[in-house]
């Protein structure tokens, strides 16, 4: 918090951005934008054959913007222009369809700098938002995104898992039709299919994955516990998987929590194993 603002010569934010965008958020995307992308194809008047940027603005203008290829501006400052034009006046969630599409088509390093540079610029503005794997994801506190981006990306995470976290954050980060009840079933199954690489039964229920693993001294009988008592509450008649639950009950709180939880899991059971 600024000096002006502690010391009430300024009003404080404090209202965290979830369904809008300020023009201090706004503006801020813009020039981390401009510095990444935009500012690379500078002074240059037109694109040349062999410009790195050339083909990422043909899938910007085509696949994105949707518009005729051959209206394409060929001077490169009428083309940022079109862009920055778009990027001020677009709704507050088509920015982050902009920065998503734009961090996925980069060519690398460009695609990587960007992505460093959005989510110190989401936590100061306070956006509800953070940057995850190539999606703009509603989880802010950075203990949850630490955890999710550790599991999602470490080699030592068993594949399957890793398909099943990468689907539960899809679905939870919809911006459009979030699928909570999903969501929720694929971070759980992560967990189940952790546990039955661990014990290299791919036929065993989680229960019994998770008593082998109790044996052989890799978890506290606490945590296997609590554990299953997490999966009864998603298996049972009453639990999410079952076919007549009103989804409607179902909250992005409920969906972000058992994404963390079991993130969380995942890399405590690899970590363990690791080091025994």
């Amino acid at each position: 918090m600024s000096f002006s603002a502690r010391m009430g010569f300024k009003p404080a934010k404090v209202n965290i951005q979830l369904d809008s965008m300020d023009e201090e958020l706004r503006v801020s995307l813009w020039n981390i934008y401009y510095l990444a992308v935009v500012k690379r194809g500078e002074p240059r008047s037109q694109f040349e054959g062999t410009s790195r940027l050339q083909s990422f603005y043909l899938r910007l203008w085509a696949s994105y913007l949707k518009e005729p290829v051959d209206t394409m501006p060929a001077q490169y400052y009428v083309l940022a222009a079109t862009v920055k034009a778009y990027f001020n006046n677009c709704q507050w969630y088509e920015v982050y369809d902009l920065i998503e599409f734009t961090v996925r088509n980069l060519e690398h390093p460009y695609d990587e700098e960007l992505a460093a540079l959005i989510n110190p610029v989401l936590e100061r503005e306070l956006s509800a938002y953070r940057f995850i794997s190539g999606q703009v994801v509603p989880i802010s506190d950075e203990n949850e995104v630490a955890s999710i981006e550790s599991a999602l990306s470490s080699s030592d995470v068993p594949r399957s898992a890793r398909v099943h976290l990468s689907l539960a954050l899809e679905m939870l980060s919809s911006k459009t039709a979030p699928d909570y009840r999903n969501s929720i079933k694929e971070s759980i199954s992560a967990v189940e299919s952790l546990a039955k690489s661990m014990t290299g039964d791919s036929q065993a229920t989680l229960g019994a994955a998770l008593n082998l693993i109790e044996s052989q001294g890799k978890m506290h009988g606490a945590l296997k516990k609590a554990l299953s008592s997490l999966y009864g509450y998603t298996s049972d008649e009453s639990g999410i998987r079952h076919a007549l639950l009103d989804e409607s009950t179902l909250s992005f709180s409920d969906a972000k929590f058992m994404l963390v939880v079991c993130t969380a899991f995942v890399n405590y059971m690899v970590g363990k194993s690791a080091g025994a």
